[in-house]
């Protein structure tokens, strides 16, 4: 019996995310891919995944990952002649950048644009959440949190450039060594 392999070129997925019927993947190689779920996504002559390629970072020259990535789209809305939906995407990478693109209806076909740019981790972004009011972003450094407030308008789009948010979180080990040693660090970390 024979069987015929196919190879094919992928890059590592490190995130993905759901955006209607479109399901978004972001790579190692610094840049996002969709795929349309709704129209059968395999190519019939040689059952190929038919993966567009959506953007790229600017910087994915310099060993950029996508390390998470969340998308948000904002209700339907008509504009003159034009109806649609914005796509906004928020983005991680393995640098500690935060950044927010977006695509509305009248520019589909030349891909997303930036929007924001955040540089406001030391360690990779874990985590990204674009909501409707806040974006907010964790990174590997003790679950170091940033958020910022959104604020949308019907033909502008901004975030505050400062943060309203900045904690560490993380989980305690509530043996008395431990609470001797967070003592002993907060005592010396106070200032002169």
């Amino acid at each position: 019996m024979t069987h015929n392999w196919k190879v094919q070129a992928v890059q590592p997925i490190t995130s993905y995310d759901v955006a209607g019927c479109t399901l978004i993947l972001g790579c190692g190689d610094g840049c996002i891919y969709s795929v349309d779920m709704a129209k059968f996504p395999l190519r019939m002559k040689d059952n190929d995944l038919l993966v567009s390629k959506l953007y790229s970072d600017p910087e994915r020259n310099k060993s950029i990952a996508i390390s998470a990535i969340s998308v948000y789209l904002t209700p339907k809305q008509c504009i003159g002649q034009q109806c649609g939906e914005w796509i906004e995407i928020a983005y991680g990478t393995n640098t500690g950048m935060v950044r927010v693109i977006f695509q509305h209806p009248e520019t589909v076909g030349q891909g997303p644009q930036v929007l924001q740019s955040f540089h406001v981790h030391r360690s990779p972004v874990t985590r990204v959440s674009l909501s409707e009011n806040h974006l907010i972003s964790v990174c590997s450094e003790s679950n170091h949190v940033r958020s910022w407030t959104v604020t949308r308008y019907i033909l502008s789009f901004s975030h505050s450039h400062t943060h309203s948010l900045s904690i560490y979180l993380f989980k305690a080990n509530m043996d008395a060594g431990w609470a001797r040693k967070q003592k002993n660090r907060v005592k010396n970390a106070a200032p002169r």
